[in-house]
């Protein structure tokens, strides 16, 4: 059994009444701080009443003192006053056993519901909204099958949205059924498996999807479904809090990558989807699984000499998971749309700024004898295919190349894919420190430059074009330090000489193409090198380790094994390495 004694690091005790008191407090200021918290408090507070009553009523334990079940019933009658979802709850007290319970729950609810809902629904619950029709089915945050629905089929309804229907509402209806059927005796089986909260958590999931409208607030069921453990990995681990925190705090467009409409549908989607997951499908650990308790291995003794600032915990080894990388590599671009895009409103102010720093850096090239922008761009446009080639090259290149090297990576070198992504991280994040501190205006933009950046009847030279785009954003030079990135990472993986010498054409044509279409100084190059560099020894700084450090590929497979009997991960045993998958 994992060992819980309360253990003294300092002067703080971790594991003791005071930690426990305090992560429940963090916990719950949280959760009033989330989207579906202050949605809440602002159209309907007692829908944290009925989850703290549905939660306690089937989660209190029966010692030291027993609670009777009339008790535990007419608190679920209570919430289902206060919020509908709590209905859900009342099928989970008979299957669980608790049949006086469901008599109770029923008989409150049928005594105090019924004026309520003749007055429409108690003030400050979510029944009034949803009797008095202050929602409209299928809007964005509609969390509800029935709204998922309306959404799937509004573009195909001839563009209107919510363009509900008879036979619409009777199949949304039809599968609520089917859901409540597969997740009340899911729910039921965790709570015989000592895991009430999770119970709770199911069937309130249940319960909020087929609601015919489920708004924001709806979602405060949602966290409770943290209770429940997925994966056979440490790293597996942290990806259904990040979903939970994604579906209930994360705003549609931070997720929606705005690359394909069905990508972009299930970006909308994304709190019905967690939620159905988390009620139907997900396959929550039972507590005599084996790997119930999962504990990561410590990674490899760094090389005497070294040091690392982190420690030895928060920098594994091991391939971290897939579909968590995917959400911070999404997370990580909302942010830098975001902060080179500076909200739109800023870039008036920055125009002289940004003006008077490029004339900055072109003294500074003409004292180099480097400014070779008029030179480079005359020398493209000499042939307009040429010019076109290099225009795609542009949008295109820049975002496809380093997704494939991590792909690359990943796939098969995964105990260098944490040091590279890392690497990548701080590169991009000190771009973004210098867009803020340094606007700069680029060549095409500079007064009286005479330089061209497109063709006519060419597209903008940028990828996903948005209002968020901040055209004084260029030092350092992302394609250039991207680039830079792709070669170095490549150059320290492989082997062969001649293509440790030929991955670095990419960013000398990467160079020359941002030069050539008047994007980017020279300047903006030699500052995109000088964020790699300092990316890479901060890596190092915190890691420890190097790019170039090669790590045998059987001790990325260290710490996916269950704890044994004393808490302590079991060791695997050596297996061939398979060159395509090292684990």
């Amino acid at each position: 059994m994992t060992d819980l004694t309360p253990r003294r690091i300092g002067a703080v005790q971790v594991g003791g009444p005071a930690t426990a008191a305090f992560a429940a407090v963090a916990a719950a200021a949280a959760v009033l701080l989330s989207p579906p918290g202050r949605a809440a408090l602002d159209a309907a507070p007692l829908v944290l009443a009925a989850v703290l009553l549905g939660t306690a009523a089937l989660a209190l334990p029966d010692r030291p003192r027993r609670v009777p079940e009339t008790v535990r019933g007419a608190a679920v009658g209570v919430a289902a006053v206060f919020d509908p979802v709590a209905l859900a709850l009342v099928p989970l007290l008979w299957l669980t056993g608790r049949r006086r319970g469901t008599v109770a729950a029923g008989a409150v609810a049928a005594v105090l519901l019924g004026p309520t809902l003749a007055a429409g629904g108690l003030p400050s619950s979510s029944w009034r909204p949803l009797l008095t029709d202050s929602y409209i089915p299928g809007d964005d945050p509609d969390a509800s099958l029935r709204g998922m629905l309306l959404r799937v089929a509004g573009p195909y309804a001839h563009g209107i949205m919510g363009a509900d229907t008879p036979a619409m509402s009777v199949g949304a209806a039809l599968l609520g059924l089917a859901v409540l059927v597969l997740a009340l005796p899911r729910a039921a089986r965790w709570y015989a498996d000592g895991q009430p909260v999770l119970a709770v958590a199911v069937a309130a999931c249940a319960g909020a999807v087929v609601l015919p409208v489920s708004w924001t607030y709806e979602l405060l069921w949602l966290p409770l479904a943290l209770a429940g453990r997925l994966g056979r990995r440490p790293e597996e681990r942290w990806v259904w809090p990040a979903l939970v925190v994604v579906a209930a705090a994360v705003p549609r467009d931070a997720i929606d990558p705005r690359i394909d409409t069905l990508l972009s549908t299930a970006a909308g989607n994304v709190p019905t989807l967690v939620l159905l997951a988390a009620a139907c499908a997900l396959p929550f650990r039972n507590r005599t699984d084996p790997h119930w308790d999962v504990h990561r291995a410590p990674p490899p003794a760094l090389p005497q000499g070294r040091r690392a600032l982190l420690p030895a915990a928060a920098r594994p080894l091991t391939r971290p998971n897939l579909l968590l990388e995917l959400l911070l590599i999404r997370a990580g671009y909302w942010v830098y749309q975001n902060i080179r895009g500076d909200l739109r409103e800023s870039i008036p102010h920055q125009r002289e700024q940004a003006t008077d720093n490029a004339r900055t850096i072109v003294r500074i090239e003409e004292f180099l004898h480097i400014d070779v922008e008029a030179a480079v761009n005359r020398l493209a446009l000499r042939s307009h295919g040429l010019f076109r080639l290099m225009q795609d090259y542009y949008r295109e290149m820049h975002y496809t190349v380093p997704v494939l090297v991590l792909a690359w990576l990943y796939m098969r070198h995964p105990t260098r894919y944490r040091t590279a992504r890392t690497v990548l991280a701080l590169t991009t994040g000190l771009a973004l420190v210098g867009f803020w501190l340094f606007p700069l205006c680029p060549p095409r933009l500079y007064p009286g430059s005479g330089l061209i950046s497109s063709l006519p009847g060419s597209p903008p030279n940028y990828i996903f074009a948005t209002n968020l785009i901040n055209k004084y954003a260029a030092m350092p030079s992302l394609h250039i330090g991207w680039a830079l990135w792709c070669a170095v990472t490549v150059a320290c993986v492989v082997r062969q000489r001649w293509v440790k010498a030929a991955v670095f054409a990419y960013p000398t044509a990467t160079l020359f193409v941002v030069v050539g279409t008047a994007n980017h100084w020279v300047l903006d190059g030699v500052g995109a090198a000088v964020a790699l560099g300092v990316a890479v020894l901060g890596q190092r700084a915190l890691t420890g380790r190097r790019l170039r450090d090669h790590v045998p590929a059987f001790l990325a497979r260290l710490g996916t094994a269950p704890a044994n009997g004393q808490g302590r991960p079991q060791t695997l045993p050596a297996r061939p390495v398979i060159p395509w998958a090292t684990f």
